[in-house]
């Protein structure tokens, strides 16, 4: 999870249900992550977060393609007054310290629980 401030918090949003924006700050830069579709949020618009803070939880809340919890990351330079999805986006993983395995599956680090 990125260190910064809760941009929104927002529940039923229609396709990314329950989600969450957090400001932050990479390489000089400031970016914006999402997570989407969570079953709860547990931070509030202005929240400061930390790494390994909980801010919400999983689920399958707006437009999913299953009922399978999980949670969806994305990764924007910008969000405007029209909506998150006119930014351009990146790949989550070019900011994520996980490394995955051949087949795509996340390696957890030795110091996960």
């Amino acid at each position: 999870m990125f260190e910064g401030t809760v941009f929104a918090a927002q529940e039923n949003s229609g396709d990314f249900g329950n989600y969450i924006i957090v400001q932050s700050n990479y390489e000089g830069e400031t970016i914006y992550v999402l997570y989407a579709h969570l079953n709860s949020i547990l931070v509030s618009d202005g929240d400061t977060i930390t790494a390994g803070s909980l801010i919400g939880r999983t689920g399958d809340t707006g437009n999913t393609s299953g009922t399978v919890p999980h949670v969806h990351i994305e990764v924007r330079k910008q969000v405007d007054q029209y909506g998150y999805n006119n930014a351009p986006d990146f790949d989550p993983e070019d900011y994520m310290s996980t490394t995955f395995d051949g087949n795509g599956n996340p390696i957890p680090p030795a110091n996960c629980n």
